[in-house]
């Protein structure tokens, strides 16, 4: 009993090693997060110059991410069965572990 349970825990870190998402995959998950936060994003009617900002960064999104990803501070750590990312941002910030080409973030604080 124990002789399976041992070589199917065995499989699965040889799973996880071999399926940690790169730092490139976790830039791409950013990138995907952020232009689907920046559309869902609706102006709040109080200041004009944010709702015309808002909607220039709708009609070209990827040009507005590439002007606001310096602003978004990360970190990526590979720890040979999962990834550790850290976002900070914008007063927000998040740690996501990458495992199984997955991510499954939390909001920090």
């Amino acid at each position: 009993m124990f002789k399976y349970l041992f070589g199917f825990l065995i499989l699965a870190a040889l799973a996880a090693a071999l399926t940690v998402p790169s730092r490139e995959a976790a830039e791409a998950e950013l990138r995907k997060h952020a232009l689907a936060a920046l559309e869902a994003q609706e102006p709040d009617g109080r200041d004009l110059a944010s709702a015309v900002l808002l909607a220039a960064c709708k009609s070209e999104p990827d040009t507005c991410y590439d002007i606001l990803r310096p602003a978004i501070d990360t970190s990526y750590e590979d720890r040979r069965l999962y990834a550790v990312i850290r976002l900070k941002g914008f007063d927000q910030s998040a740690t996501c572990l990458g495992a199984f080409t997955r991510f499954f973030c939390r909001k920090d604080g």
